[in-house]
């Protein structure tokens, strides 16, 4: 259980370049995520990430949870807004440590929380105002 990963040349030299923007960028998210905190944190429905004082976060993904994930993946698809599950099982159910594992862990938050997560998108790539779009596709699924 493990690797070893390691960049060739190319891989190096594109990543140095990308690291003089890594500030930038996150301090980009931190702005998205707060839009997205603003805007949807009143959805009963939707429960976000526990934030751990004293630590910020990058948010590489902007992840929530709802017990109406799967409705709400294939409503926002529907309005031209890719999701993504990117744990879409916990690490007792993976092939791995399912057999000795998953028995005693059945129980777990992270299991049951395995079925709700949905990260939404969050990046460079996306402005405030698309944010904001995403929000309203949300909050008029909800009904709220």
């Amino acid at each position: 259980m493990g690797r070893n990963s390691r960049l060739d040349n190319i891989q190096a030299g594109i990543l140095r370049i990308k690291l003089r923007e890594l500030e930038k960028w996150i301090k980009y998210r931190r702005t998205q995520a707060d839009i997205y905190y603003k805007y949807l944190s009143r959805i009963k429905q939707i429960k976000f990430v526990s934030k751990i004082k004293n630590t910020k976060c990058s948010y590489h993904l902007m992840v929530i949870r709802t017990k109406f994930r799967n409705n709400l993946k294939k409503y926002l698809n529907k309005n031209g807004i890719e999701t993504g599950i990117h744990y879409p099982k916990s690490l007792p159910e993976t092939p791995l440590f399912k057999i000795k594992h998953l028995n005693y862990s059945k129980n777990m938050r992270s299991i049951k929380y395995s079925k709700e997560i949905i990260s939404l998108p969050i990046g460079e790539h996306l402005n405030s105002k698309q944010i904001k779009y995403i929000c309203k596709k949300i909050i008029k699924f909800f009904n709220v």
